[in-house]
């Protein structure tokens, strides 16, 4: 009787023993032709099998789930199929996985590295991957769902292969360790918050595929310096570049008809901006706060510019406000304490009173106002305008803004302006229609000048210059 008690002791130890050190393997279906097994002890998770997977009844083992192998066959991952499995660190997606469902492996905090060859990857898929260091977007996969890789904040680099054809909401929002993003083309659209706050992104190109980019998508990208809005663009949404204070350039291309509200605002070193003609409407706030820029011209095409489009632009020196405005909104160009010149071409007949807020805080009686030949009177007498004690009427009637190559005339940083490969005579005219300067260049010249705005004329281009 002894020795069957201790047998059956002996037994049921290596029972215990085998459970502990070896784990156990569980298993099962996960669809109709799609089945999973787990091994405990090693956390691999195995799904095999051909077509759709549709529940995840290994949701009750996360805890032990370390890697996830789906083999060729498969052709989805379920909705919130591997969320918070904290302890995964790496998983194997085959060619035949064609969408990612969503949540499928948000918050999974230690996967450091995913490939994902085809099809659609869902909304949040893998929102929260914090160890995220490695991402691979094949050619094939079709789109980036809503809050895809947000908060994905170690990966550093991403390539858009031209298959995808568009970029969701907040997609790669906070990945803060973001340095570089390549979009191919193919994207049509990049979602509002799309790369929002990602402090560490110097560049991005955007390209002529594009036709939409939503609010806010580059939004607290400190470190941008420069981006280029292609003409396939018809709008720069609000708050689009808002914080953007790095940002050196800004290339707006024909095609874009609004710049919205907050578009650029706190863009600190944004020194020169070109708003093309197609542009009609300039937003609140739009530039407030861009206090390196120094000059800037509202084109013939814009009708109507926000309230505190310009606000607080400190460093911004000269305005040229074309005759196609009709409207300027409240304290459109307040605090903008370094206006020495304001050049309006509106017509007497055309001129419509502001606010008198509109150049708040702009020295009126150091800045000059020039006005067409003939409005001085009407300007004079019209609100918001008559505030200026300067007022010069000038006939630039027959100068064009032709944009002379930056390789003929370079400024010179509070010296003047650098002459360089051109031959042929040459003008410079202050703004009130003044020649100061008429020669005849041969090859190159250096030129003089006081601080102040100028024009450049040579024998068949004109162009506007601030010192």
């Amino acid at each position: 009787m002894k020795l069957n008690y201790f047998k059956t002791l002996f037994v049921a130890t290596l029972v215990i023993f085998a459970t502990t050190a070896y784990g156990e393997t569980y298993s099962g279906a996960c669809g109709t032709n799609v089945n999973w097994s787990l091994d405990t002890e090693t956390g691999l998770l195995k799904i095999t099998g051909t077509g759709k997977m549709k529940s995840r009844p290994w949701s009750s083992y996360k805890s032990s789930i370390k890697s996830v192998e789906i083999a060729e066959g498969v052709t989805s991952i379920g909705n919130y199929a591997f969320d918070r499995c904290s302890v995964l660190t790496s998983v194997t997606i085959p060619n035949s996985v064609t969408s990612i469902g969503i949540t499928a492996f948000e918050n999974c905090t230690n996967l450091t590295s995913v490939t994902i060859s085809n099809g659609s990857i869902g909304n949040c898929a893998f929102n929260e991957c914090y160890g995220l260091t490695s991402l691979t977007i094949k050619e094939g996969v079709t789109s980036i769902g809503n809050y895809a890789f947000n908060v994905c904040t170690n990966l550093t680099s991403v390539t858009i292969p031209n298959s995808v054809t568009s970029i969701g909401d907040a997609a790669f929002n906070a990945c803060t360790n973001l340095t570089s993003v390549t979009i191919k083309e193919g994207v049509t659209s990049i979602g509002g918050s799309a790369f929002r706050g990602c402090k560490g992104l110097t560049s991005v190109t955007i390209p002529n595929s594009v036709t939409s980019i939503g609010g806010q998508a580059f939004s607290g990208c400190s470190e941008l310096t420069s981006v280029t809005i292609p003409n396939s663009v018809t709008s720069i949404e609000v708050y689009t570049f808002n914080g953007c204070k790095n940002l050196t350039s800004v290339t707006i291309k024909e095609g874009v008809t609004s710049i919205g509200n907050y578009a650029f605002k706190e863009c600190k070193g944004l020194t020169s901006v070109t708003i093309p003609n197609s542009v009609t409407s300039i937003g609140d706030y739009a530039f407030e706060g861009c206090s390196g820029l120094t000059s800037t011209t509202i084109p013939n095409s814009v009708t109507s510019i926000g309230d505190y489009a310009f606000y607080k632009c400190y460093g911004l020196t000269s305005l040229t406000i074309k005759e196609g405005v009709t409207s300027i909104g409240g304290s459109a160009f307040s605090g903008c304490k370094g206006l020495t010149s304001v050049i309006s071409l509106i017509p007497a007949e055309d001129l419509f009173t502001i606010n008198t807020n509109v150049f708040y805080n702009v020295d009126k009686t150091k800045c000059t106002l020039y006005v067409p030949v003939g409005a001085k009177s009407t300007y004079e007498t019209t609100s918001g305008w008559n505030q200026f004690t300067n007022i010069i009427e000038s006939d630039f009637s027959s100068i064009e803004d032709n944009n002379i190559s930056t390789s003929e005339i370079k400024v010179i940083a509070g010296n003047g302006i650098d002459i360089c490969n051109y031959y042929g005579k040459l003008q410079v005219i202050n703004l009130a229609g003044q020649v100061l300067k008429d020669t005849y260049v041969n090859g190159s010249a250096q030129i003089t000048l006081p601080k102040g705005a100028y024009i450049i004329v040579t024998e068949n281009k004109s162009q506007k210059v601030v010192l």
